[in-house]
């Protein structure tokens, strides 16, 4: 019985961690998408009723349907730890790579200007 509760709470954990990397995914998608209001409006709809349909199939596959609160703590701890530290640590790559390839440029422009 304590295996399977176990289970389920690491399925909750997993479910929190893909749905807020599913996120991620779809805000940086969106952002190079059209900024008009409808169409994000009904894509945040969808996007909140598909993770809705995932994180209720993980509880009904794990725990026959039965919503415990130590499942949603669970849930909210992968995504905090996705949102908090995962984020933050890719963040900081990217930030450090974008700043060596604008220094690089910078530099090749500088180059070519001296060059004229």
């Amino acid at each position: 019985m304590i295996e399977k509760q176990l289970i389920y709470t690491f399925a909750m954990f997993i479910s929190g961690l893909i749905i807020m990397g599913a996120f991620d995914i779809y805000r940086l998608i969106f952002i190079w998408a059209r900024r008009s209001v409808l169409p994000r409006m009904i894509l945040d709809v969808l996007f909140s009723a598909v993770a809705g349909i995932f994180a209720f199939i993980i509880i009904y596959r794990y725990n026959d349907g039965i919503i415990r609160i130590y499942a949603i703590i669970a849930m909210l701890l992968g995504i905090f730890f996705v949102k908090y530290i995962v984020n933050d640590i890719i963040c900081k790559k990217i930030r450090k790579h974008l700043k060596k390839l604008v220094s690089r440029c910078r530099m090749g422009l500088l180059k070519g200007r001296k060059d004229l």
